[in-house]
């Protein structure tokens, strides 16, 4: 009998999946990503939609929010995961950011680059791929376009 690895396990997903690809990991499963560099909305729970950035820094993805909270503000990093195997750690706070502290968590599922989970604890956050536009050069306030909504940050 012959051992799968994590990463071929996944291949053979993705294969039986064609073209509905959709990658499962877990903490212990190599993670294949897609290019999630961009921008991001998700539902926060009681804080509702936020609006976040993924950019690459080394070997890392960082999402740092465009929209903030009362826990975690705008401007801050909400989550970052390493590229090659997709576990992280999630930013979490108080209300008016006190008392933050980083907690372990993962990208559990990535689906066509297009939407991916971000798993902390019980806690998953379903992320969906926005297309970001400025759509007013007014210094006072940015406003961005998504697919029947505009987001006022």
């Amino acid at each position: 009998q012959r051992r799968v690895r994590g990463s071929e396990k996944m291949e053979k997903k993705e294969e039986n999946e064609g073209s509905n690809k959709v990658s499962k990991t877990t903490p212990n499963d190599y993670f294949t990503p897609y290019d999630l560099r961009g921008y991001w909305i998700a539902d926060y729970g009681n804080n509702g939609l936020e609006l976040i950035e993924i950019t690459q820094k080394s070997s890392w993805l960082v999402a740092t929010k465009v929209t903030g909270d009362d826990h975690v503000p705008a401007g801050e990093v909400s989550f970052r995961v390493k590229i090659d195997t997709g576990q992280g750690k999630i930013q979490i706070a108080e209300k008016d950011f006190t008392n933050n502290e980083w907690r372990p968590g993962y990208i559990s599922e990535v689906t066509s680059g297009h939407k991916f989970t971000f798993q902390w604890g019980e806690v998953k956050r379903v992320f969906n791929r926005v297309d970001v536009q400025l759509t007013d050069s007014d210094d006072r306030f940015n406003h961005y376009q998504f697919p029947g909504d505009t987001f006022i940050i």
